[in-house]
């Protein structure tokens, strides 16, 4: 990696017949300059390199080349929300049908790859947490313990990012955080799974608000395929209670051994429950095959590929909100770039408890013997 990429590409940026000025490139709400954006671009990949884990994200890829196919189409699927400097990167991976490990070095870990800083800082977070949970995975783990992992690394790798780049988070308005919206279940002793819900926000290149509610159903396996032919005796099949709600339904796949040791699992794997379906109901499926690592899930949806987004926080909260039970959901994770995003939240979910005890009430008031 030649340190003067990001002024090499810059100069390509210019042959294409960019109007930028040379001494800065602009992107939403800021702007860097040429040996700025390298200094901190350097500064991601020599991070990275000095884990002791980074071998096995690219070995990951190599050893599975579905995940791999899909990882590619979601990266080329993300030009829309690519910066000058990103879209030409792409057309030279793409042109020279470079793998994964080319994408990650010179488009994911550029801070001038895409138009809004905000989304690659985001991507940040999510690589750095994912890479470090592979710690995690190694280990003897339940659904739980793993979903508890992963949250809290998400949560701390939030702090980690907004810290180092906080002189340019800050002109955007912008802080990291990943917090729990706890929810008042009835009839629940106790956690039974790892499924958990997220509130993912971000803020497109023109400054607007995006929400993207997920639901997650946790499974554990050693093996690439793994079981989803789980019943509930009230609910039936968990397959199809999931491909109910509107939420992005999806499952996340730990690559993990609840009694030995994996000595270099598998990234976390993210597939859509309409991906499944498309197969039709089958009692078992490839956790690499339509699959994506959670960076490049949330890679995804920013790009804006097919995922039910909203610019409303009572929105994205309401379509979760009616299946947590049904769901056994016990918190909401919000993943956001505004502190504000949790207290809104919470006046969200107290009207909704509000309402939904007024309905009761008017229930009881209207029942047998009125």
């Amino acid at each position: 990696m030649s340190p003067n990429s990001v002024i090499a590409w810059f100069v390509d940026l210019i042959d294409f017949g960019s109007t930028t000025n040379m001494e800065k490139i602009a992107l939403s709400g800021i702007s860097l300059g040429i040996l700025e954006a390298d200094d901190l671009w350097q500064g991601v990949l020599s991070e990275f390199s000095k884990d002791s884990r980074s071998s096995s994200v690219y070995e990951c890829y190599a050893k599975h080349p579905k995940l791999a196919e899909y990882t590619l189409t979601a990266l080329k699927r993300s030009f829309g929300i690519a910066a000058d400097a990103g879209k030409v990167t792409l057309m030279y991976l793409n042109h020279d049908e470079a793998e994964f490990p080319c994408y990650h070095k010179r488009y994911l870990t550029c801070p001038v790859s895409f138009s809004s800083f905000e989304v690659w800082a985001l991507i940040q977070v999510a690589q750095e947490a994912e890479l470090e949970f592979l710690e995690t995975c190694s280990r003897p783990n339940n659904e739980v313990q793993l979903t508890g992992h992963l949250i809290q690394l998400l949560s701390s790798k939030s702090k980690l990012v907004q810290g180092r780049y906080s002189q340019y988070l800050s002109k955007l308005g912008a802080q990291l955080n990943v917090k729990k919206l706890e929810l008042q279940v009835q009839k629940r002793e106790k956690i039974t799974g790892g499924d958990f819900a997220l509130l993912f926000e971000w803020k497109d290149s023109d400054g607007k608000l995006k929400v993207c509610p997920v639901v997650f159903q946790a499974k554990r396996s050693v093996g690439i395929d793994v079981d989803i032919s789980q019943r509930n005796h009230s609910s039936g099949l968990q397959l199809t209670v999931l491909s109910k709600s509107k939420c992005n339904p999806s499952y996340i796949f730990y690559n993990c051994d609840s009694q030995g040791v994996i000595p270099a699992p598998r990234l976390p794997t993210v597939k859509r429950v309409r991906d499944i379906l498309s197969a039709g109901v089958t009692p078992k499926t490839d956790s690499t095959q339509k699959s994506l690592s959670l960076s490049m899930f949330m890679l995804d949806i920013m790009a804006d590929n097919a995922y039910f987004v909203t610019s409303s926080r009572k929105e994205a909260l309401n379509a979760i909100l009616p299946g947590v039970e049904e769901l056994e959901l016990v918190s909401i994770t919000t993943f956001s770039s505004d502190p504000a995003a949790l207290p809104a939240y919470k006046s969200v979910y107290e009207t909704y408890l509000s309402a939904k005890s007024k309905l009761a009430r008017d229930a009881a008031d209207d029942g047998p013997g009125r």
